[in-house]
């Protein structure tokens, strides 16, 4: 029998089993077992800890499980009534503090005792779980209310209120009139505005407030004598506003005042704008001076989101207008709750995904601006006769601005360097003992080399995947280091799963004296910029990091002077105007390396934004690309393979490409398998019955009974949700792509070999484990978003992907690793596995080809079997078949040297024949 109790950290689970507490590993032998797997997983990953009969799982942890978890384990339900903010005596008070209080129904409902422990509330003899945000909401003014009395200023006092006030509006907090209608505002940093007039030049200070608010804040600034540590500004509507700044803050205007100020020549300000970190802390200047070339300010990040006037109601409604260089300004308004639906549908699946980039209807944008435009959307719904305006909460994020190359060529490298038809080899003698580079490995560094020596600003390795284009900047890396002993450091920039494979392969393929390298992630880089983190970056030898950390760190990462850098999976750079985007090309190196097995996903523009990175200017601007390139493959009589060869031939030295076929001859051959099964009745059954029930005339009824068909076809208890209510034999009994899977890894077994099934549903991915354990008597591993790509301190049990991959291919014999195609569809090694079954398909034959190629890849060396389970039915041809159909035709595409690969992914209405009953 499993049990709670809440201590000072979190939940205490134990199970009880006939009067005694058993050890937590124990409970997976036992009828418990249920309740191991949720808390294990954590365990494994860092996020919860156990010491004998007791599993500790943080407060904050639990937010981690997702809804069945948590009911399965007992944990309350949602606190869902209403709450309020009450301030105590005066802002300006030392004795000021908060009340949170519980209504019952409303605002102006009955307050209602209540005790709190973590985040669980028990009102009455009931227990209730508080959401994240009203968790922090609960912490934060327990923390302000415990602050010394002494330390409570007016200045502290207002500090902490605009943070509150924040925290209790995310939280959906109501708060009493007092609260309400202060405005405190706290601003990140002060800019510095230079203008000129005819009088002279004038330095004054700008905040990130209404163009009016500002005026009259610098209005405030230039009236007081001395800087002050607070302004008060007034609105139209006659709120006041007060403007609170930290000591750094008031310090650097008050410099502002002294040496700036309105009216000077441009003698008495030069020193100050051309030496302006001796004056200012960079917190309030503008350090741009500091950046690349191409960097041409400091400013603040801030979409272009506005209210529009709903058509036919007097009401407002959400909206933003999005830039992209292919399609120009597109506004999006979110009308309904539907559409915001939706919205966070696209949100989930680019978080899915890893990607940066959500696509909604016909235009996509930058995964914050869209769950910024999901934010204000649920915030226009609750006020629909009011625009809602910018609160402070956009804009905050100072990013580096620079010459995006979209609609004019604002700047570009030197280019002219020619192919050549072969290029010669600087060996380095320091690769490890027994370890030699292939043919086109060799030739993938001597092009490198070549382009170095010719001082090109960059290059595009776009080798098929598997074909070692690691081994190849590694080596290019380390010869650069021996050759140029007086180097500069190297920057590699990888998806966060592969910054432990960059690690080993170097450790693995060079001999000491090697570099160090350092990984460098958002936890030791602030977004701030720090001119002592600048100099320790510049004192390394080699430098990892992963694409969010240069995204948050970029005002650090972006003014160290590197050698070279290599952007790892650069496919992830393919959006132009993102601030991933922007961070990695506001980078200074004398030569750039990207690296993409799939260098054109979505677009043609993909290719020309990540050549925008390796050699500016090489494609022209985003704008005359697009409608050169990527607005002909509207039309289908397009004849792609000269578009591409046309491209191609414009890339010239700059690019190269090889494809496994062509180069890795000494690979093992790769034997392909579909492995049909006819449905069991109860499968069969389903699947006829969603066929019926699909009526044309219903809006969106197609797509829903196909994606019921898939779901069907995978297991028919995903349709019912009752996938955990069934016994073993009865979830294989039910599945005839469960039991082709089985069949098959019994075979396997018998071989003596390992096996990685890809499935993409977490659900399966879990069911399948359960199997495994069933079947095999162990616990196979699961590697999916919930498991770490990276993990700092090896504590309590976690793992990392590439350490839980480790751990599969060392041990001997069978083993079986279960894979999401997405989290781990890149850059993995897997080749102790040589058996690979595909339980669901990707749609995208590209995406599928790159998880197959975690095990068919240079470093295999046994005979590669990959399986196809496939639910068939003599009745009809199944959703298996007809994939499986599509996906062949649409392979050959997929493999074009330049084409683009989601042009390749099956669409949904593809799929329409199968709601045919005919057919």
């Amino acid at each position: 029998m499993l049990r709670y109790r809440l201590d000072s950290t979190g939940f205490v689970f134990t199970v009880n089993i006939n009067g005694r507490d058993i050890h937590f590993r124990e409970w997976d032998a036992t009828d418990d077992c249920i309740y191991y797997m949720p808390l294990a997983t954590l365990v494994d990953n860092g996020l919860a800890s156990y010491v004998k009969n007791e599993c500790t799982v943080p407060y904050e942890s639990v937010y981690l499980l997702d809804d069945d978890d948590r009911m399965l384990l007992g944990i309350p339900p949602w606190y869902s009534k209403a709450m309020r903010l009450r301030g105590q005596s005066m802002l300006n008070s030392s004795d000021f503090s908060y009340a949170i209080e519980l209504i019952a129904h409303s605002a102006g409902g009955a307050l209602v005792p209540y005790d709190r422990k973590g985040n669980v509330v028990g009102i009455q003899s009931k227990r209730y779980l508080l959401s994240k945000e009203q968790y922090q909401l609960f912490d934060r003014v327990e923390a302000f209310n415990a602050a010394d009395p002494d330390s409570k200023t007016t200045d502290f006092n207002m500090r902490a209120f605009a943070e509150i006030k924040a925290l209790a509006q995310e939280a959906g907090c109501a708060l009493d009139s007092y609260l309400q209608n202060e405005n405190v505002y706290v601003p990140d940093k002060i800019k510095i505005d230079v203008n000129r007039d005819e009088e002279g030049y004038n330095l004054e200070p700008a905040i990130d407030l209404k163009e009016q608010e500002n005026s009259k804040f610098k209005d405030a600034f230039h009236r007081s004598r001395k800087a002050q540590s607070r302004y008060n500004i007034q609105r139209e509507n006659g709120e006041r506003v007060r403007v609170v700044l930290s000591p750094e803050q008031k310090a650097g205007m008050e410099t502002l005042k002294s040496r700036g100020g309105k009216h000077r020549t441009i003698q008495e300000i030069k020193d100050l704008l051309d030496r302006p970190t001796e004056y200012f802390d960079p917190e309030v200047m503008d350090l741009s001076a500091l950046y690349s070339d191409r960097v041409i300010d400091i400013g603040l990040y801030k979409p272009k989101f506005y209210p529009f006037v709903c058509p036919y109601k007097s009401c407002w409604i959400a909206g933003a207008n999005v830039e992209t260089p292919e399609n120009g300004t597109s506004k999006v308004t979110i009308e309904n709750e539907s559409q915001l639906n939706d919205l966070h549908t696209a949100i989930k699946e680019a978080e899915g995904a890893k990607t940066n980039i959500v696509h909604l209807g016909h235009v996509s944008m930058d995964i914050d601006d869209a769950r910024f435009l999901a934010d204000i959307a649920e915030r226009q719904f609750n006020s629909p006769r009011e625009p809602i305006a910018d609160d402070g909460k956009v804009g905050k994020r100072q990013v580096l601005i620079i010459e995006e190359n979209t609609e004019k060529l604002g700047f570009h490298t030197d280019k002219g360097i020619e192919r050549k038809q072969a290029y010669t080899l600087s060996a380095n003698p320091y690769l490890a003992e027994g370890f030699e580079l292939k043919d086109h490995q060799a030739e993938g560094v001597a092009w490198m080399q070549h382009l170095f020596e010719y001082k090109a600003s960059g290059c595009l390795m776009a080798d098929d995947m598997g074909l070692g284009k690691t081994l190849q900047v590694l080596y290019f890396i380390d010869w650069h280091s021996r050759i140029y002993t007086r180097h500069s450091p190297y920057l590699i920039v990888a998806p966060v799963s592969l910054l432990e494979n960059w690690e080993n392969e170097y450790r693995r393929f060079f001999r000491e004296p090697r570099m160090e390298m350092t990984r460098l992630t958002s936890d030791d880089l602030p977004r701030r910029f720090d001119k002592t983190v600048v100099d320790r970056i510049a004192s390394l030898q080699i430098v990892l990091t992963n694409y969010e950390t240069l995204r948050k760190a970029q005002l650090n990462l972006c003014a160290v002077d590197f050698d070279i850098i290599a952007l790892d999976e650069a496919q992830r750079i393919k959006s132009p105007g993102t601030m991933v985007t922007n961070a990695a090309k506001a980078l200074k190196a004398r030569f750039k390396i990207a690296l993409t097995g799939t260098p054109v996903e979505n677009s043609l523009l993909d290719l020309w934004c990540i050549m925008d990175f390796c050699v500016p200017g090489l494609l022209g601007n985003a704008k005359d690309f697009a409608a050169h390139y990527q607005h002909p493959l509207r039309n289908s009589d397009t004849y792609v393979a000269a578009l591409g060869d046309e491209i191609h031939a414009q890339l010239g030295a700059y690019f190269i490409r090889r494809m496994k076929t062509d180069v890795a001859k000494d690979l093992p051959k790769k034997t392909e398998l579909k492995k049909t099964v006819n449905m069991p009745p109860v499968q069969k059954a389903a699947y006829q019955k969603a066929v019926r029930e699909y009526d044309k005339y219903v809006e969106g009824a197609m797509l829903k009974t196909i994606f019921a068909l898939r779901e069907i076809s995978n297991h028919p208890y995903l349709r019912d949700a009752t996938l955990f209510d069934h016994d073993f034999n009865s979830l294989i009994a039910a599945s005839s792509r469960l039991q082709t899977t089985i069949e098959i890894m019994d075979g396997i077994k018998r071989r003596d070999e390992k096996v990685i099934v890809f499935e993409e549903r977490k659900d399966i991915q879990k069911m399948l484990r359960n199997v495994c354990r069933e079947r095999y008597g162990f616990t196979a591993t699961i590697i999916n978003g919930d498991m770490p790509p990276i993990v700092k301190k090896q504590a309590g049990g976690r793992i990392s992907r590439q350490k839980a991959i480790d751990q599969f291919q060392a041990v001997d014999g069978f083993n079986i690793i279960i894979m999401s195609p997405v989290a781990a569809g890149m850059g993995l090694n897997v080749t102790a596995a040589n058996h690979v079954i595909h339980h669901s398909r990707h749609w995208n034959p590209a995406k599928e080809s790159q998880a197959t190629d975690r095990a068919y890849r240079i470093g295999q060396t046994k005979e590669v079997f990959v399986y196809y389970p496939m639910a068939v039915s003599d009745g009809f041809k199944s959703f298996d078949v007809v994939l499986d159909e599509l996906l062949s035709r649409k392979t050959v595409l997929a493999q074009s040297t330049i084409f683009p690969t989601e042009r390749a992914e099956v669409r949904p209405d593809e799929l329409s024949a199968l709601l045919n009953p005919s057919h």
